[in-house]
Protein backbone atom coordinates (compact mmCIF):
# COMPACT_ATOMS: atom_id res chain seq x y z
CA UNK A 1 0.00 0.00 0.00
CA UNK A 2 2.74 2.41 0.95
CA UNK A 3 4.66 1.45 -2.17
CA UNK A 4 1.62 2.27 -4.34
CA UNK A 5 1.19 5.67 -2.64
CA UNK A 6 4.85 6.54 -3.25
CA UNK A 7 4.53 5.42 -6.85
CA UNK A 8 1.46 7.63 -7.40
CA UNK A 9 3.17 10.64 -5.82
CA UNK A 10 6.24 10.12 -7.96
CA UNK A 11 4.07 9.81 -11.06
CA UNK A 12 2.23 13.06 -10.25
CA UNK A 13 5.52 14.85 -9.61
CA UNK A 14 7.04 13.72 -12.90
CA UNK A 15 3.82 14.61 -14.73
CA UNK A 16 3.87 18.11 -13.21
CA UNK A 17 7.51 18.61 -14.18
CA UNK A 18 6.84 17.41 -17.72
CA UNK A 19 4.14 20.10 -18.05
CA UNK A 20 5.85 22.97 -16.24
CA UNK A 21 9.22 22.83 -18.02
CA UNK A 22 7.82 23.05 -21.58
CA UNK A 23 5.51 25.88 -20.49
CA UNK A 24 8.43 27.81 -18.98
CA UNK A 25 10.45 27.35 -22.17
CA UNK A 26 7.53 28.61 -24.28
CA UNK A 27 7.11 31.61 -21.99
CA UNK A 28 10.83 32.45 -22.06
CA UNK A 29 10.85 32.24 -25.86
CA UNK A 30 8.04 34.75 -26.11
CA UNK A 31 9.64 37.08 -23.57
CA UNK A 32 12.92 37.08 -25.50
CA UNK A 33 11.15 37.79 -28.79
CA UNK A 34 9.16 40.60 -27.19
CA UNK A 35 12.31 42.18 -25.77
CA UNK A 36 13.99 42.06 -29.18
CA UNK A 37 10.94 43.72 -30.72
CA UNK A 38 10.68 46.34 -27.97
CA UNK A 39 14.37 47.29 -28.07
CA UNK A 40 14.34 47.71 -31.85
CA UNK A 41 11.08 49.67 -32.06
CA UNK A 42 10.72 53.43 -32.40
CA UNK A 43 13.63 55.77 -31.68
CA UNK A 44 15.43 53.08 -29.69
CA UNK A 45 16.17 51.17 -32.85
CA UNK A 46 18.76 53.10 -34.86
CA UNK A 47 18.92 51.84 -38.46
CA UNK A 48 22.08 51.67 -40.50
CA UNK A 49 22.74 54.77 -42.60
CA UNK A 50 22.68 53.96 -46.28
CA UNK A 51 24.51 56.35 -48.58
CA UNK A 52 22.12 57.96 -51.06
CA UNK A 53 23.69 59.05 -54.34
CA UNK A 54 22.47 62.29 -55.96
CA UNK A 55 21.30 60.44 -59.08
CA UNK A 56 18.95 58.22 -57.06
CA UNK A 57 17.43 60.84 -54.76
CA UNK A 58 14.31 60.88 -56.94
CA UNK A 59 13.41 57.49 -55.43
CA UNK A 60 13.07 59.14 -52.02
CA UNK A 61 11.51 62.44 -53.06
CA UNK A 62 7.83 61.56 -53.06
CA UNK A 63 5.57 63.96 -51.11
CA UNK A 64 4.63 63.07 -47.54
CA UNK A 65 1.08 61.90 -47.01
CA UNK A 66 -1.00 60.85 -44.05
CA UNK A 67 -0.98 57.09 -43.60
CA UNK A 68 -4.14 55.51 -44.98
CA UNK A 69 -3.86 52.82 -42.30
CA UNK A 70 -2.63 54.58 -39.13
CA UNK A 71 -0.44 52.75 -36.66
CA UNK A 72 -3.24 52.59 -34.07
CA UNK A 73 -5.43 50.77 -36.59
CA UNK A 74 -2.63 48.27 -37.21
CA UNK A 75 -2.18 47.58 -33.48
CA UNK A 76 -5.94 47.24 -33.07
CA UNK A 77 -5.83 44.63 -35.82
CA UNK A 78 -2.98 42.76 -34.13
CA UNK A 79 -4.33 42.89 -30.58
CA UNK A 80 -8.05 42.50 -31.31
CA UNK A 81 -8.75 40.53 -34.51
CA UNK A 82 -6.94 37.31 -33.60
CA UNK A 83 -8.10 37.19 -29.95
CA UNK A 84 -11.67 38.06 -31.04
CA UNK A 85 -11.73 35.07 -33.41
CA UNK A 86 -10.31 32.81 -30.69
CA UNK A 87 -12.98 33.90 -28.22
CA UNK A 88 -15.79 33.39 -30.76
CA UNK A 89 -14.57 29.86 -31.56
CA UNK A 90 -14.24 29.07 -27.87
CA UNK A 91 -17.78 30.28 -27.11
CA UNK A 92 -19.06 28.00 -29.88
CA UNK A 93 -16.99 24.92 -28.98
CA UNK A 94 -16.08 25.34 -25.28
CA UNK A 95 -12.77 23.64 -26.13
CA UNK A 96 -10.17 24.94 -23.67
CA UNK A 97 -7.41 22.83 -25.14
CA UNK A 98 -7.91 24.36 -28.60
CA UNK A 99 -8.09 27.86 -27.10
CA UNK A 100 -4.74 27.32 -25.40
CA UNK A 101 -3.08 25.91 -28.52
CA UNK A 102 -4.51 28.67 -30.71
CA UNK A 103 -3.32 31.38 -28.35
CA UNK A 104 0.17 29.88 -28.18
CA UNK A 105 0.31 29.69 -31.97
CA UNK A 106 -1.03 33.20 -32.57
CA UNK A 107 1.18 34.86 -29.97
CA UNK A 108 4.29 33.11 -31.30
CA UNK A 109 3.54 34.15 -34.89
CA UNK A 110 3.08 37.81 -33.88
CA UNK A 111 6.22 37.95 -31.76
CA UNK A 112 8.41 36.23 -34.36
CA UNK A 113 7.16 38.68 -36.98
CA UNK A 114 7.80 41.70 -34.77
CA UNK A 115 11.34 40.66 -33.87
CA UNK A 116 12.38 39.52 -37.36
CA UNK A 117 10.95 42.51 -39.23
CA UNK A 118 12.48 45.07 -36.86
CA UNK A 119 15.92 43.46 -37.04
CA UNK A 120 15.79 43.42 -40.85
CA UNK A 121 14.66 47.06 -40.91
CA UNK A 122 17.65 48.14 -38.84
CA UNK A 123 20.07 46.07 -40.89
CA UNK A 124 18.75 47.29 -44.26
CA UNK A 125 18.31 50.98 -43.39
CA UNK A 126 16.51 51.67 -46.65
CA UNK A 127 15.03 55.19 -46.89
CA UNK A 128 11.29 55.56 -47.41
CA UNK A 129 9.91 57.14 -50.62
CA UNK A 130 9.22 60.37 -48.69
CA UNK A 131 12.63 60.46 -46.94
CA UNK A 132 13.72 63.71 -48.61
CA UNK A 133 10.80 65.61 -47.08
CA UNK A 134 11.47 64.01 -43.70
CA UNK A 135 15.08 65.16 -43.99
CA UNK A 136 14.18 68.74 -44.90
CA UNK A 137 10.96 70.07 -43.43
CA UNK A 138 11.27 73.84 -43.75
CA UNK A 139 13.58 74.28 -46.75
CA UNK A 140 11.99 74.56 -50.17
CA UNK A 141 14.65 72.67 -52.11
CA UNK A 142 18.09 71.48 -51.05
CA UNK A 143 20.67 70.20 -53.48
CA UNK A 144 21.41 66.64 -52.46
CA UNK A 145 25.03 65.57 -52.02
CA UNK A 146 26.92 62.83 -50.20
CA UNK A 147 27.74 65.07 -47.24
CA UNK A 148 24.37 66.82 -46.84
CA UNK A 149 23.00 67.04 -43.28
CA UNK A 150 19.32 66.52 -42.52
CA UNK A 151 17.59 69.27 -40.55
CA UNK A 152 14.27 67.53 -39.87
CA UNK A 153 13.00 65.96 -36.67
CA UNK A 154 15.20 63.15 -35.37
CA UNK A 155 12.25 60.78 -34.92
CA UNK A 156 11.07 61.37 -38.50
CA UNK A 157 14.55 60.78 -39.89
CA UNK A 158 14.99 57.56 -37.93
CA UNK A 159 11.61 56.24 -39.10
CA UNK A 160 12.44 57.45 -42.59
CA UNK A 161 15.26 54.91 -42.77
CA UNK A 162 13.05 51.93 -41.87
CA UNK A 163 11.38 51.25 -45.19
CA UNK A 164 12.45 47.65 -45.85
CA UNK A 165 10.50 45.50 -45.27
CA UNK A 166 7.05 46.99 -44.74
CA UNK A 167 5.94 46.47 -41.15
CA UNK A 168 2.28 47.13 -41.91
CA UNK A 169 2.38 44.50 -44.65
CA UNK A 170 4.19 41.86 -42.60
CA UNK A 171 2.00 42.39 -39.53
CA UNK A 172 -1.20 42.33 -41.57
CA UNK A 173 -0.27 39.17 -43.44
CA UNK A 174 1.01 37.43 -40.32
CA UNK A 175 -2.18 38.16 -38.38
CA UNK A 176 -4.75 37.78 -41.15
CA UNK A 177 -3.17 34.81 -42.94
CA UNK A 178 -3.00 33.05 -39.56
CA UNK A 179 -6.70 33.88 -39.09
CA UNK A 180 -7.33 32.53 -42.61
CA UNK A 181 -5.73 29.20 -41.69
CA UNK A 182 -7.53 29.03 -38.35
CA UNK A 183 -10.98 29.80 -39.80
CA UNK A 184 -10.43 27.47 -42.75
CA UNK A 185 -9.48 24.67 -40.37
CA UNK A 186 -12.54 25.15 -38.16
CA UNK A 187 -14.91 25.40 -41.14
CA UNK A 188 -13.12 22.52 -42.95
CA UNK A 189 -13.06 24.70 -46.05
CA UNK A 190 -10.35 22.67 -47.79
CA UNK A 191 -10.66 19.43 -45.83
CA UNK A 192 -11.36 16.06 -47.42
CA UNK A 193 -14.37 15.96 -45.10
CA UNK A 194 -15.58 19.39 -46.20
CA UNK A 195 -18.91 19.91 -47.95
CA UNK A 196 -17.57 22.46 -50.48
CA UNK A 197 -20.02 25.23 -49.55
CA UNK A 198 -19.24 28.59 -51.13
CA UNK A 199 -19.89 30.68 -48.01
CA UNK A 200 -17.10 28.86 -46.21
CA UNK A 201 -14.59 29.75 -48.92
CA UNK A 202 -15.70 33.40 -48.98
CA UNK A 203 -15.50 33.64 -45.18
CA UNK A 204 -12.03 32.12 -45.19
CA UNK A 205 -10.50 34.43 -47.80
CA UNK A 206 -11.85 37.71 -46.35
CA UNK A 207 -8.80 38.10 -44.05
CA UNK A 208 -6.41 37.72 -47.02
CA UNK A 209 -8.30 40.39 -48.98
CA UNK A 210 -8.04 42.78 -46.00
CA UNK A 211 -4.31 42.11 -45.62
CA UNK A 212 -3.79 42.79 -49.33
CA UNK A 213 -5.62 46.12 -49.07
CA UNK A 214 -3.45 47.19 -46.13
CA UNK A 215 -0.28 46.25 -48.01
CA UNK A 216 -1.29 48.12 -51.18
CA UNK A 217 -2.13 51.24 -49.18
CA UNK A 218 1.51 51.51 -48.07
CA UNK A 219 2.64 52.26 -51.62
CA UNK A 220 -0.25 54.64 -52.31
CA UNK A 221 0.52 56.85 -49.30
CA UNK A 222 4.27 56.93 -50.15
CA UNK A 223 5.35 55.17 -46.96
CA UNK A 224 6.98 52.22 -48.75
CA UNK A 225 8.45 51.09 -52.04
CA UNK A 226 6.72 48.20 -53.78
CA UNK A 227 9.66 45.91 -52.98
CA UNK A 228 9.20 46.63 -49.26
CA UNK A 229 5.54 45.68 -49.45
CA UNK A 230 6.19 42.53 -51.47
CA UNK A 231 8.89 41.21 -49.13
CA UNK A 232 6.93 42.20 -46.02
CA UNK A 233 3.83 40.40 -47.29
CA UNK A 234 5.76 37.25 -48.20
CA UNK A 235 7.53 37.29 -44.85
CA UNK A 236 4.20 37.57 -43.02
CA UNK A 237 2.70 34.69 -45.00
CA UNK A 238 5.70 32.42 -44.37
CA UNK A 239 5.67 33.14 -40.62
CA UNK A 240 1.90 32.62 -40.35
CA UNK A 241 2.02 29.31 -42.23
CA UNK A 242 5.09 27.98 -40.43
CA UNK A 243 3.79 28.74 -36.94
CA UNK A 244 0.24 27.57 -37.69
CA UNK A 245 1.54 24.21 -38.96
CA UNK A 246 3.57 23.89 -35.77
CA UNK A 247 0.30 23.59 -33.83
CA UNK A 248 -2.28 22.38 -36.37
CA UNK A 249 -2.43 19.87 -39.24
CA UNK A 250 -2.76 20.85 -42.89
CA UNK A 251 -6.06 22.27 -44.10
CA UNK A 252 -6.69 19.19 -46.23
CA UNK A 253 -6.38 16.86 -43.21
CA UNK A 254 -9.52 14.96 -42.23
CA UNK A 255 -9.21 16.31 -38.70
CA UNK A 256 -8.02 19.82 -39.51
CA UNK A 257 -10.39 21.21 -36.86
CA UNK A 258 -8.26 19.64 -34.14
CA UNK A 259 -4.86 20.82 -32.90
CA UNK A 260 -1.86 18.52 -33.22
CA UNK A 261 -1.88 18.22 -29.43
CA UNK A 262 -5.42 16.85 -29.46
CA UNK A 263 -4.71 14.59 -32.44
CA UNK A 264 -1.68 13.10 -30.70
CA UNK A 265 -3.68 12.63 -27.51
CA UNK A 266 -6.55 10.98 -29.39
CA UNK A 267 -4.22 8.59 -31.19
CA UNK A 268 -2.55 7.68 -27.89
CA UNK A 269 -5.93 6.94 -26.28
CA UNK A 270 -7.01 4.85 -29.27
CA UNK A 271 -3.73 2.91 -29.21
CA UNK A 272 -4.06 2.33 -25.45
CA UNK A 273 -7.66 1.14 -25.86
CA UNK A 274 -6.68 -1.22 -28.67
CA UNK A 275 -3.86 -2.61 -26.53
CA UNK A 276 -6.27 -3.10 -23.60
CA UNK A 277 -8.79 -4.87 -25.84
CA UNK A 278 -6.14 -7.17 -27.26
CA UNK A 279 -4.93 -7.95 -23.73
CA UNK A 280 -8.48 -8.84 -22.69
CA UNK A 281 -8.79 -11.14 -25.70
CA UNK A 282 -5.60 -12.93 -24.71
CA UNK A 283 -6.86 -13.43 -21.15
CA UNK A 284 -10.17 -14.84 -22.39
CA UNK A 285 -8.38 -17.29 -24.65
Amino acid sequence: MRHQRITRQSSRRSSLVSRVIPFCLELCTRIILFLIFWCTEGEWGKPSTRNIRPEEIWLYKYPRRVSYVPTWVLWTEVLAVGPFILVIVYLLTRDRSDLREAFMSYSLACLINGAVVNVIKLAAGRPRPDFYYRCFIHEEQVEWSDDVQCSGLAADIIEGRKSFPSGHSSWSFTVLVWVFFYISGKLETFSLNGDRQGWKLVTSIIPIILATCVAISRTVDNHHHWQDVLVGSLLGMVIAYTVYRRYYPSLSHRHCRMSLHELTRSHSLIAAQQYADSDEDVKVV
